[in-house]
Order: C-alpha cells, then sequence, then structure tokens
C-alpha cells in the first residue's frame, strides 16, 4: 500500500488505485487498516479513525450514544468496502470482524 505522489486522494493498492478522497473517513479508515496489513486494529482506533473520538460503555455514555457510534463505524466500514469493490481490489482485500463479543477488532 502506498500513496499517489500526485494525488493525495489516491492510493496504489495491490497494482489498483484507488480514490478514497482527502481526509475523508475512508481514507483515515483504509490507512489504518493497511499500516501494517494484517494488524488487528481495535475498536477504539477505528472509532478514532471515522468520527475522532473514542466511545464505549465504560465511559457512562448512553445505550443510544453507543448505537449511534456503531452505526458510524458501520457505514464507513461499508463505504470502503465499495471503494474497494468499485475500484476492482475487493478480490485482494479483505476486512473482517475479530475478537470476542466484548472486545471487537
Amino acid at each position: 500500500m502506498r500513496r499517489d505522489p500526485q494525488d493525495d486522494r489516491l492510493a496504489w493498492c495491490l497494482g489498483k488505485r484507488i480514490c478514497l478522497g482527502s481526509d475523508t473517513q475512508i481514507s483515515r479508515l483504509f490507512w489504518l487498516l493497511a499500516s501494517p496489513i494484517g494488524r488487528a486494529c481495535s475498536l477504539g482506533e477505528i472509532q478514532r479513525a471515522v468520527d475522532g473520538m473514542e466511545t464505549n460503555a465504560d465511559m457512562g455514555v448512553s445505550a443510544a450514544a453507543l448505537h449511534k457510534t456503531s452505526q458510524c463505524v458501520r457505514k464507513a466500514i461499508s463505504r470502503l468496502r465499495k471503494a474497494l469493490r468499485e475500484w476492482g481490489a475487493d478480490a485482494h482485500l479483505l476486512i473482517v470482524v475479530g475478537g470476542n463479543g466484548k472486545e471487537r477488532e
């Protein structure tokens, strides 16, 4: 994975050029997951990449706020998968959920 030297909105991934946008949720998520490939990322890391902050039950937030945060993360992952599919890199990359029910990765 490497950034395109001429356009910061683009990334080169396994010989495919992918348009991620400049400092968007999906670009921040992509670079988090791609550095290095195969490293498990905690849910908190993913939330910080997507929203710029981390929200969890230990912080005393409401169930509605937790649901809203999880929906935002799901939408960002869905948009990243769509971008990978559009640019033909989906056959080479896979985003999976790991960890247990309490500590997601």
